[in-house]
């Protein structure tokens, strides 16, 4: 291929990618974004009753299984042990991070446990679901961890990137910047 074929290829698959960047966004009706709406509460209100109804099977089986880490580590067998613990720390992989925090800043990860409605400057809202355990989650494959820094709490998502917001005094609502550093605002469900 001539190095001139070469670049004007380049060029279409530049041009048709900032094509796909540049579409306009539709509003939806009224009704249709209504329907939306109750979709997002109604299968937010699922994942709650999951997520606590999975918090209760999970405490009881890292109870069952820290007695056995207790029992396993007096016999001596440290191998067995380490490998309870392993499992322990897959199960709960957030309660490590929530107790080596300060008790400010487990204050404030408890405090922001709940459901939240987040609205992004790019157009993007959704709710978002807080849990004691440091954890964010906003659909089945759209999770991360959260933290807190003074009254701010950073959230890491799996897929890498990272969002923030602070809160007011009263934990009902709060600003911040999303992953593209773009204004985002959270408001307590």
């Amino acid at each position: 291929m001539h190095p001139f074929q070469v670049i004007m290829l380049l060029c279409a698959v530049f041009m048709l990618h900032a094509a796909d960047l540049e579409k306009p966004e539709v509003k939806l009706s009224f009704n249709a974004q209504r329907a939306l709406d109750g979709y997002t509460r109604d299968t937010g209100r699922l994942q709650d009753s999951f997520d606590k109804d999975k918090a209760k099977l999970t405490d009881n089986v890292v109870k069952a299984l820290e007695k056995e880490l207790d029992a396993t580590t007096k016999k001596g067998d440290l191998t067995g042990a380490l490998a309870i613990k392993a499992k322990i720390d897959e199960l709960n992989p957030g309660l490590v991070f929530v107790e080596s925090k300060p008790k400010v800043a487990v204050a404030l990860i408890e405090a922001v446990e709940g459901k939240w409605f987040v609205t992004m400057d790019r157009g993007y809202t959704s709710p978002w679901v807080f849990t004691s355990k440091g954890r964010t989650i906003v659909s089945k494959d759209n999770r991360g961890t959260y933290s807190s820094k003074g009254d701010t709490i950073l959230i890491n998502w799996v897929n890498g990137l990272s969002e923030s917001f602070t809160v007011n005094a009263e934990v009902t609502a709060g600003t911040g910047t999303d992953f593209g550093g773009l204004p985002l605002r959270v408001v307590r469900q």
